[in-house]
C-alpha cells in the first residue's frame, strides 16, 4: 500500500483515543453540576438567611473546573470542606490526564508514528477506502478464489472478483499503488525489488501463503540425492544467507526511519498546524460570545431604563438579572 501521511491537524488527538476524549467532554460538565449542587447545598444548609440560587454557582464552577484541566485558577474558590474535597479529587484527575497527554503529546512530537489502517487480512476486509487485488491468475489470486476459509471468501466477494481491482504483472501493480487507495496482493519476492528503494510504500506486518522454490526433477531420479546433499550444504554453511544480504533488495526506507528516530527532527510549521487552528478558533469563538454579551447587554440596560430611574436602581436590576 501507499504509505499514509500524517494529518497534522488531528496530531493533538493523537495521545488519547476517542472514547478518552468522549470521557473528557462528558466529565467536566458533570463535575461542574455536582460541584454546583454541593456548593449550593451547604450554602443553603450553612447560611439560611441568605437568598440564593443553585445557578448562581453553575458559572464559578465551570471555570474552576475548566480551569483545573489546563493547570490553571480560578478566581472563584470554595469555602466549605466538602466541596473542598471535591476539587482536590478533581485537581488530582486534571494532573493525572494533564501529564499523560503531555507525555504522549512530546513523543509523538518527537519521533512521529505513522498510522498504517491495514495491517492483517481482517482489517483489510473489514476497512472500505481501499480497493485490492492481485495479479490474474497467479497463485495468490487462486488460492482467494478458491480458499473456503471465510477471510479469502470475504476478499473475494468485496473486491479481488472484480476484473478491475485485478492487475497483469508486478509493475502494474505498483503503478497503482502509487495512484493512491490501492492495495496490491503479491509474492514478496517480486514485489520487494520494486518497493525496497521506495520509502513511499509500506509492507503490511502480517503474511500470508508462504511459499517455497524447488527443483523439480522425474520420479526417482538418479540426480535427486546429488541435489539434495549439495542444497543441504549450502543451506548448513551459510552460503544461501550470504547470497541473500549481498543480492537480495534491502529495505533501505527502515534503516532510514531507525536514523530518524535515534535523533528527533526540529518541529516545523507543519507540525504545529494543529496548534494554529485550535488558537484561531478560539479567537473567532471568542468574538462571536463578545458579540453575543454586547448584544445582551444592550438590551438589558434598555430595558432597565425603562424600568428603573436612578442608576443605582439600574445596577440592582443588573445584579437581579444575573443572579
Amino acid at each position: 500500500m501507499k504509505k499514509p501521511s500524517q494529518d497534522a491537524l488531528l496530531l493533538y488527538l493523537g495521545p488519547f483515543r476517542q472514547d478518552v476524549w468522549l470521557c473528557l467532554l462528558a466529565s467536566v460538565p458533570l463535575a461542574t453540576v455536582i460541584t454546583a449542587m454541593v456548593s449550593y447545598a451547604e450554602s443553603v444548609l450553612t447560611k439560611p438567611e441568605q437568598t440564593t440560587r443553585l445557578r448562581q454557582f453553575f458559572g464559578p464552577c465551570f471555570w474552576l473546573i475548566f480551569g483545573a484541566v489546563f493547570q490553571q485558577g480560578s478566581r472563584w474558590t470554595p469555602r466549605l470542606d466538602a466541596t473542598r474535597i471535591i476539587v482536590g479529587f478533581w485537581w488530582f484527575f486534571a494532573i493525572v490526564v494533564a501529564a499523560t497527554y503531555t507525555g504522549n503529546l512530546i513523543a509523538a512530537l518527537a519521533v512521529p508514528k505513522t498510522f498504517y489502517p491495514v495491517q492483517s487480512l481482517n482489517d483489510l476486509v473489514e476497512q472500505s477506502t481501499y480497493k485490492y487485488g492481485g495479479m490474474a491468475g497467479a497463485a495468490i489470486y487462486t488460492l482467494i478464489e478458491k480458499s473456503p476459509f471465510d477471510v479469502y471468501q470475504k476478499m473475494w466477494q468485496r473486491s479481488v472478483k472484480y476484473e478491475e481491482n485485478n492487475v497483469k504483472s508486478h509493475d502494474e501493480g505498483i503503478e497503482r499503488v502509487k495512484k493512491g487507495n490501492y492495495i496490491y496482493l503479491g509474492e514478496m519476492t517480486g514485489v520487494a525489488p520494486l518497493i525496497y528503494d521506495d520509502c513511499e510504500f509500506a509492507v503490511a506486518k502480517e503474511t500470508f501463503f508462504p511459499s517455497s522454490f524447488a527443483f523439480v526433477m522425474p520420479e526417482k531420479s538418479p540426480y535427486l540425492p546429488a541435489f539434495n546433499k549439495i542444497i543441504t550444504g549450502l543451506l548448513e554453511t551459510g552460503l544461501v544467507e550470504r547470497w541473500r544480504d549481498e543480492y537480495y533488495p534491502r529495505d533501505v526506507c527502515s534503516s532510514v526511519s531507525e536514523q530518524q528516530t535515534s535523533v528527533p527532527d526540529p518541529a516545523n510549521v507543519q507540525d504545529m498546524l494543529g496548534a494554529f487552528v485550535f488558537l484561531v478558533a478560539g479567537v473567532v469563538f471568542s468574538v462571536l460570545f463578545l458579540m453575543y454579551e454586547v448584544r445582551f447587554n444592550l438590551k438589558l440596560v434598555r430595558r432597565l431604563f425603562r424600568k428603573f430611574k436612578t442608576p443605582d436602581d439600574i445596577q440592582r436590576g443588573r445584579d437581579e438579572t444575573y443572579l
